[in-house]
């Protein structure tokens, strides 16, 4: 072989590492490409699980702020349910006041009743006592009768005797 030729051999040989090298370097920016997009996915991972996290944060903050706000709520219900009961206890005590008064105008009939009974009693008895008056009174008027029968007789006679003419 020639000069020409090793050296031409030499210079492709050279070319080739050359080629060789830059395809390393080449390979090596790949790899640092590679390395930074997997810096990028692990920082967009951390990102993701960050907003997770706030969300989870947000969820949890939020559920618990509704959950107390319902509790909230509850509480005016309570109250609310409450007052009705106090409003129904109210009514039962009405109710049996109303009862009672019932209760007491019933008795009071029935006392109104057992004084009609005496009443009753002494105008019966009053009945009594005038049944007796007026035989009395009728007895009277019938010993009126002949005593008027003799006054007509007396008045008769007179009148005969101031239509006699005398001698």
């Amino acid at each position: 072989m020639a000069l020409v030729e090793v050296k031409s051999l030499i210079y492709e040989i050279n070319s080739a590492i050359n080629g060789i090298k830059h395809d390393i370097a080449a390979i090596y920016v790949l790899k640092n490409g590679i390395n930074d997009l997997n810096n990028a996915i692990n920082g967009l991972i951390s990102s993701i699980n960050g907003l997770i996290s706030s969300i989870n944060g947000i969820n949890n903050n939020a559920l618990s702020g509704i959950k107390n706000s319902i509790n909230g709520l509850n509480n005016p219900i309570y109250g609310i349910q409450n007052s009705i009961n106090g409003l129904k206890n109210h009514i039962y005590g009405i109710n049996s006041a109303i009862n009672g008064l019932k209760n007491f105008i019933y008795g009071t009939n029935n006392a109104i009743n057992g004084l009609n009974n005496p009443i009753y009693g002494i105008k019966s008895a009053m009945n009594s006592v005038n049944n007796p008056i007026y035989g009395g009174t009728n007895a009277i008027n019938g010993h009126k009768n002949p005593i008027y029968g003799i006054k007509n007789a007396i008045n008769g006679i007179r009148n005969s005797i101031d239509g006699m003419e005398m001698p």
